[in-house]
């Protein structure tokens, strides 16, 4: 049947359609050892039918055949992989980001430099991957390399250049941080130009602003608490707050500015999304304050973001507020009891989230890369890093059965719940990538400064609502 896509290549479509997920497999590498025409792959979609059999085959954890699959279409059909490299390459970058190959990552970012416009949704989200890794090196080459043919595009949102200038500033920053360290002069004429690159209006008060912040350490005094009430002080306090972490993480736990501050700005953006009255931001201890059911509902609604991928992100603020509240209460900025609640809160909602991603926990190991925060013993990290570093082998087979894959699961579920069913045309749901519903893992249970509330939580009901309708990857294929 491998000639048949030749030969009747309608038919050969409407075998694929009704196969199984198994056989969808066997058919597709079969079909790419043939000599296909680009325009019998773009008449037949084949490039949507391979986005969504690679999908299929991620969920499952059967990445052997997802990555053999993909280095087939680069080798057989370059111009096939050119088109559709940014729903491929996105998966071989977290899988040789976890097992440390620094030159694969690289080598799977080419794509990605030479058509930053074209994949720039699923470059931003492999940005947070690089960041959180602190894979710095190659992060900072990518940044550079995009940054002038973002910042000229009229496609992109005006402000995505600010993002990887803000990256390529704070690697010049954190080498400033080590010569002044050492005692040596710090490279501020290179800062300088870069400044003068990115953002020529601003560039003095920002150089002023960052030198004093990077040279004076922060004090927490009466004038630091005064500041808090005026909006322009309180900000100040705050980027000062932000370098004071970026030095605690490189000294106390040997994590670089970019992920340290990477970190930071995941968290921040959490307790930005809080409704707080003028009172509350003028107190450090009622800004910093928040309830588990805050962090509850905002980590749901990062779930529950079906088309974008902010995955990533739920790990980073859940795994970085023990980081944050450990410097603030160091700081005495915070009181020991909101310390204890923050530290609670995020401890009572890991078991959720760790039991819903399951296998794919592998993808997140980038929490692992940082060292223990104070509040978690060695053992009990260790453990956890053993899950998730374990998760990736654990795997499920696609399916013999026809219309029993990961991607039919979700099409009828959401043809059959009515908050869905008029959304989407039948068309539109099959761009919807998927992944399978995970199984309960062995979590490692860590003991609460506070117990945790017993309740069905808005994060318990947001994986439950993905779970129902299958769709916890929310990866859009996009035809030009």
């Amino acid at each position: 049947m491998s000639s048949e896509i030749l030969t009747n290549p309608l038919l050969w479509c409407d075998n694929y359609e009704a196969a199984s997920p198994q056989e969808q497999y066997s058919l597709m590498m079969a079909a790419l050892e043939e000599q296909l025409s680009y325009e019998s792959i773009e008449q037949l979609d084949l490039g949507m039918l391979l986005v969504e059999l690679i999908d299929e085959l991620d969920s499952n954890n059967l990445l052997t055949d997802a990555l053999g699959l993909i280095e087939k279409v680069q080798q057989n059909h370059p111009e096939f992989y050119t088109q559709e490299f940014q729903y491929l390459d996105t998966l071989r970058v977290k899988y040789y980001l976890f097992h440390n190959q620094p030159e694969l990552v690289r080598s799977c970012l080419t794509q990605f430099k030479a058509n930053p416009i074209r994949s720039i949704d699923q470059l931003m989200g492999m940005i947070d991957y690089l960041q959180y890794y602190g894979a710095n090196g190659i992060l900072v080459d990518l940044c550079n390399s995009i940054y002038i043919e973002v910042k000229n595009s009229s496609e992109i949102i005006r402000g995505t250049e600010d993002d990887l200038a803000g990256i390529i500033l704070l690697d010049l920053l954190e080498k400033a941080y080590y010569k002044l360290q050492k005692g040596e002069t710090a490279d501020w004429e290179s800062i300088t130009d870069a400044v003068n690159q990115f953002d020529p209006e601003n560039a003095q008060k920002w150089l002023s602003e960052t030198r004093q912040i990077l040279t004076e350490k922060i004090e927490i005094n009466e004038l630091f608490f005064a500041g808090f009430k005026k909006q322009e002080q309180r900000s100040f306090n705050l980027r000062a707050l932000s370098m004071a972490f970026a030095d605690y993480m490189a000294v106390r736990k040997q994590v670089g500015f970019i992920s340290s501050l990477a970190i930071w700005s995941a968290v921040f953006r959490f307790l930005a999304d809080r409704e707080l009255s003028n009172k509350e931001l003028e107190h450090p201890e009622r800004y910093f304050s928040f309830t588990e059911k805050q962090l509850d509902e905002y980590l749901a609604s990062l779930l529950k973001a079906f088309f974008s991928d902010r995955k990533s992100e739920v790990f980073a603020v859940l795994w970085g507020i023990p980081y944050i509240y450990e410097l603030l209460h160091q700081q005495k900025v915070i009181s020991e009891k909101v310390y204890e609640t923050a530290i609670a809160g995020a401890t009572a909602l890991k078991p959720q989230i760790i039991n819903y991603y399951g296998k794919q926990l592998w993808k997140f190991d980038f929490v692992h890369r940082w060292s223990p925060p104070d509040s978690i013993s060695d053992s009990d990290f260790e453990k956890e890093a053993s899950l998730f570093a374990s998760s990736i082998n654990q795997f499920t087979p696609l399916s013999t059965e026809p219309g029993e894959g990961s991607l039919e699961s979700f099409y009828n579920q959401i043809k059959e719940n009515s908050p869905f069913k008029d959304l989407f045309t039948e068309q539109e749901l099959k761009e919807q990538k998927v992944a399978n519903p995970t199984r309960q893992a062995d979590v490692p249970q860590f003991k609460p400064l506070k117990p945790p509330k017993k309740r069905k939580s808005p994060l318990m009901q947001a994986a439950e609502l993905i779970d129902q309708n299958k769709l916890p990857k929310s990866k859009q294929k996009k035809k030009k």
